[in-house]
């Protein structure tokens, strides 16, 4: 085993990469797209799903390979980002257009997709199979991330017949990406991996499916590390939200502007209530910040220089018990989610934005839709406004 260098330094002698082509946004190739833009390279995307290709160059992954190859010539590298019994026939397919100077793969395993280059007849000088160590639990251009491969093992396999321009260029590629470059045949390369990685992937499925069928009483006996080590496959991928719907009256003086919050109600889906006194003070302690955005809390910043100026309290007042109304509730559905292993959903922002919206609409309908485009909403703002008959403060056009 080699190993090469820091992650994400090159060395004196690496070949200096200018461009790429990534066949197959997924997950891998997108983040590898991603992580070689931020580094300042070329980056021409291909997938035979054109939405997927689409939403990786829309989210900064480079641009979409025209039909004849990268302009002004082959790239120095193509990634052949796609499952292992696709890499040889994107190889040969590659190679027959000429889209890059030498081809890379990231399969997990490497002597099956080599065998059928070799069957295909493709140009092995210019392949160097490779393998990034790294994922997430999460799948699709979407779920990709420049920092993917940030100190990973990117395990590399020169084969005897590999240039060593092109061994340089792949391991130049896996530094670029921040990754640790690790060199193994592509034997050794499937019985590590089969022993660290897809062997514990096995034997975690086997153990899901078991636990799939088994009694509701057994789960509840469940320690901390089977909980931990389990892995779902709920729908949506694992991703569940929750809700907040706020209601507030306020009561305004139209001669000076000041207005009161006389009620005020949140009532929040999160699953399962299992801590009631918890979640009312989430709920209600995230409606009040949400209550400082709509009636005082003002972001000033300088526009030359981009300073903050409201730095004080008096500057930026936050919201205190006088400013909350008397009468203020909270309830919840407390509708188990059958999507989370206990029934509960984390409370998280919704409040926040309930309770802002929920004044903002309560001055809109007691003062009518022409007194103010943005918060917070003052005093000054409501006798100005209700004075000239139309909003005196332009809407943001940028948000900080």
């Amino acid at each position: 085993m080699t190993v090469h260098g820091p992650a994400g330094t090159a060395s004196a002698g690496d070949p200096v990469l200018a461009s790429a082509v990534v066949l197959g946004t997924g997950l891998i190739g997108t983040s590898v797209a991603l992580a070689l833009r931020e580094r300042g390279l070329t980056v021409w995307l291909e997938d035979r799903e054109a939405a997927s290709a689409e939403l990786a160059a829309g989210i900064g992954g480079g641009a979409l390979l025209p039909a004849g190859g990268p302009p002004g010539g082959p790239a120095d590298v193509a990634v052949l980002a796609t499952p292992p019994a696709a890499v040889a026939p994107a190889l040969a397919a590659a190679q027959e257009r000429g889209l890059a100077r030498c081809y890379t793969d990231v399969a997990s395993v490497k002597e099956l997709p080599l065998s059928q280059a070799r069957a295909l007849g493709c140009d092995l000088t210019t392949y160097v199979p490779g393998h990034p160590l790294s994922g997430r639990e999460r799948s699709g251009p979407a779920a990709a991330r420049a920092d993917l491969f940030l100190g990973r093992p990117w395990v590399i396999c020169p084969l005897a017949e590999s240039q060593a321009h092109a061994i340089l260029l792949v391991t130049t590629l896996a530094r670029e990406c921040g990754a640790q470059p690790v060199n193994l045949s592509p034997a050794e390369h499937d019985q590590w991996v089969a022993l660290v990685s897809h062997a514990p992937h096995l034997l975690a499925a086997a153990m899901a499916a078991r636990l799939e069928q088994a009694d509701q009483g057994a789960l509840a006996l469940a320690g901390q590390g089977l909980v931990a080590a389990a892995k779902d496959n709920y729908p949506r991928e694992g991703q569940t939200f929750s809700y907040v719907a706020s209601f507030a009256e306020v009561e305004v003086d139209v001669e000076t502007g000041k207005y009161d919050i006389v009620d005020f109600l949140a009532y929040a889906d999160v699953g399962s209530v299992i801590h009631p006194r918890a979640l009312g003070g989430q709920v209600l302690g995230r409606s009040t910040l949400g209550m400082g955005h709509a009636i005082g809390q003002k972001w000033v910043f300088d526009p030359h220089y981009g300073a903050m100026l409201s730095t004080r309290f008096y500057q930026n007042k936050p919201p205190t018990i006088l400013d909350v109304p008397v009468n203020m509730q909270w309830a919840a559905l407390d509708i188990p989610d059958p999507e989370t292993p206990v029934g509960a959903r984390g409370v998280g922002e919704p409040p926040v934005g309930g309770g802002c919206a929920s004044i903002l609409n309560a001055l809109t309908d007691a003062l009518g839709d022409e007194i103010f485009r943005r918060a917070p909403v003052n005093l000054d703002t409501i006798l100005t406004s209700l004075e000239a008959g139309r909003p005196m403060q332009d809407p943001l056009t940028a948000h900080i």
